[in-house]
C-alpha cells in the first residue's frame, strides 16, 4: 500500500479530474451516474486540494521565489 501512495504522490488531483472527466464523458454518452457518485467525486477533489495546499511552501519562507 505505502508503494501505492508514493506512486501518486503529488499526482491526487489529476486523478480525481481524469476520472470526473471520464464520468462526464459517459454521461454526455447516456450513461446514468448516481448524484451521490459526483458528490463523492467532489470531496476526493477537496480532500486532494487541501492535501496539496497543506504541502506547499509559503510565499514568505526563506528562499522562496519573489
Amino acid at each position: 500500500m505505502e508503494k501505492v501512495l508514493a506512486a501518486i504522490n503529488g499526482k491526487k488531483t489529476y486523478i480525481v479530474a481524469a476520472v470526473i472527466a471520464a464520468c462526464a464523458g459517459a454521461q454526455a454518452l447516456g450513461y446514468t451516474i448516481p448524484e451521490w457518485a459526483w458528490m463523492l467525486f467532489n470531496a476526493a477533489g477537496l480532500g486532494a486540494v487541501r492535501d496539496a495546499v497543506a504541502k506547499a511552501e509559503p510565499a514568505n519562507a526563506p528562499g522562496a521565489a519573489k
